[in-house]
């Protein structure tokens, strides 16, 4: 599966929108911050773009306490979904240290 279906998938389990799979969902938190390379190349965006994406979608979905379909979903995946989130929100923040900048300035 492309990264981009992957991370729309999850995207879709984690924000309650209902997805068409011909194999059963199991939502993974971790999975867009694992795929986020083949994302980026093949969707042509930033890392910036990415993560602005990913904490403004679901950020205010887990803060309002819908963010995992049922309960049991909740109490398995909150505590990564949660991590998921947080460091999404670091790598945004990140992406304002000119540091930071220099170095993603010198990667291919």
């Amino acid at each position: 599966m492309p990264a981009k279906e992957l991370v729309e998938l999850v995207s879709s389990v984690l924000a309650l929108r209902p997805v068409k799979s011909p194999t059963p969902v199991v939502p993974l938190p971790v999975t867009p911050v694992v795929l986020a390379h083949r994302y980026l190349a093949e969707n042509g965006v930033t890392l910036r773009e990415l993560a602005d994406k990913i904490v403004g979608e679901q950020r205010p979905a887990h803060d309002d306490g819908y963010y995992f379909y049922n309960e049991r979903a909740g109490a398995t995946y909150m505590r990564w979904a949660s991590a998921n989130l947080e460091l999404w929100r670091c790598i945004k923040e990140s992406l304002d240290d000119p540091t930071v900048e220099q170095l993603l300035a010198t990667v291919p």
